[in-house]
């Protein structure tokens, strides 16, 4: 599916949100084959039923336009992250830190 932005044509990717949500604030990276193939993507557009929304929630579906725009395949799995700037100070440092994304 496409759709026109400005004057360019962007290509709108089906998805559903498995777990937790999208949102347009968030980052984005898309995984293929175990492979991470594209980092650091920001949306354009977040559309649910012809709307644009700003976030979509665990079980619904949703078009996305990504600001890069590239070739999906079936089974790319789209993986959203909010990066955040951490005062280190504050950690115990014996504790250790993991990231989720």
């Amino acid at each position: 599916m496409t759709s026109t932005r400005g004057k360019k044509e962007a290509t709108v990717f089906g998805s559903k949100v498995m777990t937790g949500h999208f949102d347009t604030k968030s980052k984005y990276q898309v995984i293929r084959d175990d492979e991470v193939i594209h980092d650091n993507l920001s949306l354009s557009s977040l559309r649910h039923l012809k709307n644009t929304v700003q976030r979509i929630d665990k079980g619904n579906e949703c078009g996305v336009v990504f600001e890069k725009d590239f070739d999906f395949w079936r089974g790319d799995i789209i993986e959203s992250y909010i990066e955040k700037e951490v005062d280190h100070e504050k950690f115990d440092h014996k504790a250790g830190v993991s990231k989720t994304f």
